[in-house]
């Protein structure tokens, strides 16, 4: 019983019979299952009209029995007899059927996602096992991911969601759905790029297809076909394959190299880490965030000698492969454009070998303000393949592309061919015929001519300079005019020194051969003293 005030004494309303035990809360009466979080609610929602915290009783309320209506509990129950369950109680129907969750007993401690989520909607970590929440691995995150603020594993439901409704925000779903009627597709999720499947369906897809790109078989995709994990768009039309859509923008322009400028990989794994990092090997990653990752090729260059500061910002990306005069290189031969818009299809011309369009990364030779520290054609439209490896298209021996991340040209000087003893063997092929007996020309004329070890430093020696590196090992065969230096032609201007000639004063050492021909007899010299009789000819590896 509760202690029944004096007669004459000035308490009224809840406060009048709800003390102690019974003290009133924000959700009433201390006793029962009053302080659930989910029956935080006005005491009109379960009492009898006429019952609030701030009102007076209505007469019905004033019995002193329970008067709970609309959510299947006996109306009228007698005084002192509560602990029955509200089995009706419309708060407690599956959010996902019509059936009945079994409600607990009054006064039971059960409490937050447990309460309801039990059988058939028990809580795992990804959510009730019910739809799509456990057989799909990117949904097993924190249920506040894609329903309403206050809902989680393991928390309390906010009041929101004790109406047992489907409060679902920021995934593009139905918002303060119905009960009972879960089915329809999250079609503006982030997660799930411009398609949802279906809730509830699985698809035996790729991982990685089951939500963005092609729509693949799991186990078909390969090296070869790698690029059908990004989105596609079929009306991107120009050089490039550049889609308008942000989600789609340029992936295929990486991935499939539509523009012809770098062969660079043969694993498409590569380029997709280059900008996004390590790839993830589960679909928890989708969060809906495009921010990339930089690594690679798009921050390293000249073969991991240098970093690039990657960034990217507002759809626009900051990185080496379009700017490789940037950084420690040399910045004044910037591009035009080096920071490229994502969806920018108008960024390089169809026509890919133009002033214009090498002008986007660097600027080359006819561009005004060029500068080299060594001599060059003065034409893009002439060719780049001596020295760079690349004429603006595919192709080129495997580690010597356009975009691989080596300063090809002017940059060291075993960038295009071998320098000193031990190099020549794995140094880029400029020529079939390039490589010939440099390594004993070289290993004779640093140890032994001289009598003194010569050392050859491909980073610091200068073409043609007066050094005595240069004088005394390659200035001994070639020339020292820096115009023939890289025009394409091998040019062999042996010294006039008497020192190297064999035969009377007057006497020409002379280079017998045509650059480009392998032929058995051709490529010897004449009247060189350190042949003496017959020359060896030239010969390749």
């Amino acid at each position: 019983m509760i202690a029944t005030p004096n007669w004459g004494s000035t308490g009224n309303g809840c406060a009048a019979c709800h003390t102690g035990v019974n003290a009133l809360t924000a959700t009433g009466p201390a006793t029962g299952s009053h302080a659930l979080a989910g029956h935080a609610a006005a005491c009109i929602t379960c009492h009898a009209v006429g019952t609030t915290l701030t009102t007076a009783p209505s007469v019905g309320h004033a019995d002193g029995n329970i008067d709970v209506a609309n959510v299947g509990y006996p109306v009228d129950k007698v005084k002192g007899s509560a602990g029955a369950s509200c089995s009706a109680a419309s708060c407690h129907v599956s959010p996902v059927s019509t059936t009945l969750i079994a409600t607990p007993n009054w006064g039971s401690t059960n409490n937050g996602c447990a309460a309801c989520h039990t059988g058939a909607n028990v809580i795992t970590a990804a959510g009730p096992a019910t739809g799509s929440h456990t057989n799909v691995a990117a949904h097993a995150v924190v249920c506040t991911t894609c329903h309403a603020a206050g809902t989680s594993a393991t928390a309390v439901p906010s009041t929101g969601h004790a109406d047992g409704n489907i409060d679902v925000a920021n995934v593009g779903y139905p918002l303060n759905k119905t009960k009972g009627t879960a089915g329809a597709s999250c079609s503006a999720s982030l997660c799930h790029g411009s398609t949802s499947p279906v809730w509830g369906t699985t698809t035996n897809n790729d991982s990685c297809t089951k939500c963005h790109g092609t729509g693949t078989v799991a186990g078909t995709v390969t090296a070869a076909n790698e690029y059908v994990v990004a989105p596609s768009d079929a009306t991107a039309t120009d050089k490039g394959k550049v889609s308008s859509l942000a989600k789609v923008g340029a992936h295929q322009t990486h991935l499939q190299l539509f523009n012809g400028l770098s062969l660079q990989g043969a694993d498409a794994k590569a380029r997709c880490t280059d900008c996004h990092g390590t790839l993830p090997t589960s679909g928890s990653h989708a969060n809906g965030s495009s921010a990339p990752a930089f690594q690679g090729l798009a921050k390293t260059f000249n073969s991991g000698a240098g970093t690039y500061p990657t960034s990217y910002n507002s759809g626009s990306c900051s990185v080496y492969c379009h700017n490789p005069a940037g950084s420690t290189l040399n910045a004044a031969n910037a591009g035009t454009g080096i920071t490229p818009s994502w969806t920018n299809a108008a960024y390089l011309g169809d026509t890919l070998k133009t002033q214009a369009n090498c002008g986007v990364c660097h600027k080359s030779p006819g561009d005004a303000g060029f500068t080299s520290t060594t001599v060059h054609t003065p034409d893009i439209t002439l060719d780049c393949a001596g020295c760079h490896g690349h004429n603006g298209a595919a192709g080129g021996a495997v580690g010597k592309q356009h975009m691989d991340g080596i300063k090809w040209g002017s940059g060291n000087c075993d960038s295009c061919h071998g320098y000193q003893a031990g190099s020549w063997a794995a140094a880029p092929v400029i020529n079939a015929e390039g490589k010939g007996a440099h390594e004993s020309h070289i290993t004779y004329l640093t140890t032994k001519r001289f009598g003194t070890t010569i050392t050859l430093t491909p980073t610091s020696d200068q073409y043609a300079s007066a050094s005595t590196t240069w004088t005394n090992v390659c200035g001994i065969c070639h020339d020292n005019g820096l115009a023939l230096h890289k025009n394409g032609t091998v040019n062999v201007a042996l010294s006039t020194n008497q020192a190297y000639v064999f035969g009377p004063t007057g006497t020409v050492a002379t280079y017998n051969g045509l650059p480009g021909r392998l032929a058995a007899n051709d490529k010897t010299c004449s009247n060189i003293s350190c042949h003496y009789f017959t020359t060896p000819v030239w010969s390749t590896y």
